[in-house]
């Protein structure tokens, strides 16, 4: 049995399948929660009469994320292997479909397709794919700090963000820098030390969150919600919905639950007593909002993802012989 083909097999091992089958049950199961919750309390009048720029705007949204995400893959892997722009967005889209499903094959099918066809070894395969999260903790961490110390969405809130981000990047350098790093770091120090790849990929992260909360501002305008949320609650709903995504155990329902309970809190802040109990207890527009944010998204991903599936198949035999 050769290395790659031993790699792959503990990609697919007995205990990561029951450890992904079991967090793909709760996760169904909190999203069944969400939507008995949303049927139960939801009014969906407001989305059958629902603006058709904001429908747009919602699946715009989504779009403009999915592209970026495709992009931040290309540009950080420049370092390490030339790779084709096209390529990597229908791949994206393929498997952004597949971690819809019970395994997150999503994410197993992107390591496999790096393995084979563009001869990646699994250690570079992940220190490519641990630089990405390092740049999106960097900017999500920067833009959660200055909502929580600026409340307005101004412009002292974006200075405070570039500020934060400058100082994540000089300290990235520093640490980055070590000769560990350039030794053991399977192209990590590549991709982090290369001033074009970490700093598009970091503009384009904070494109991708300002499309979750672009998606999310949608939503909550098609169910007329401005009233109870804040701007600054958009952008802390967007990063929590954006997070919740990324969570391994799986895609389904872990983002809507986090949505409801996350956005029927925030909904109390500076409420008294009963008031506050009964919009805990009425979580129904909260569960709503959720599933029609997670909707913004399916609807594109599911059709753009099964043609890009198609294409996977074809190069996948193809590229194989």
């Amino acid at each position: 049995m050769t290395e790659q083909t031993t790699n792959e097999t503990r990609l697919l091992s007995p205990k990561k399948v029951i450890l992904q089958l079991i967090g793909f049950a709760i996760g169904a199961a909190l999203l069944i929660w969400c939507i008995k919750l949303a049927i139960s309390g939801g009014d969906w009048s407001k989305l059958a009469d629902a603006d058709p720029l904001l429908i747009a705007a919602l699946l715009g949204c989504t779009c403009v994320s999915l592209f970026i995400n495709g992009t931040t893959f290309w540009i950080t892997a420049q370092p390490i292997k030339q790779m084709n722009l096209w390529d990597l967005q229908r791949l994206n889209l393929a498997c952004n479909l597949l971690n819809y499903a019970p395994i997150r094959a999503g994410a197993i099918a992107r390591v496999l397709y790096h393995m084979r066809l563009d001869k990646l070894s699994l250690l570079q395969v992940g220190a490519w794919f641990a630089a990405i999260a390092y740049i999106m903790a960097i900017g999500v961490g920067a833009c959660l700090a200055a909502t929580l110390i600026r409340v307005n969405l101004d412009w002292v809130w974006a200075v405070i963000v570039i500020g934060l981000l400058i100082l994540g990047g000089l300290l990235t350098r520093v640490i980055i820098s070590h000769r560990l790093f350039a030794k053991y770091g399977q192209g990590v120090d590549r991709i982090l030390l290369n001033h074009k790849a970490y700093w598009i990929a970091t503009v384009l992260r904070l494109i991708d969150l300002g499309a979750f909360v672009g998606r999310m501002a949608a939503a909550v305008a098609i169910l007329d919600l401005t009233e109870q949320l804040q701007p600054h609650h958009l952008v802390i709903l967007a990063i929590v919905a954006f997070a919740a995504r990324l969570i391994p155990l799986g895609r389904v329902g872990f983002a809507e639950f986090a949505v409801t309970a996350l956005a029927a809190r925030l909904a109390t802040l500076g409420m008294q007593g009963a008031t506050i109990d009964a919009v805990i207890n009425e979580s129904g527009p909260w569960a709503q909002l959720a599933l029609v944010e997670s909707a913004g998204e399916a609807l594109i991903l599911i059709p753009t993802g099964a043609i890009a599936l198609i294409w996977l198949r074809k190069r996948w035999i193809t590229k194989s012989k």
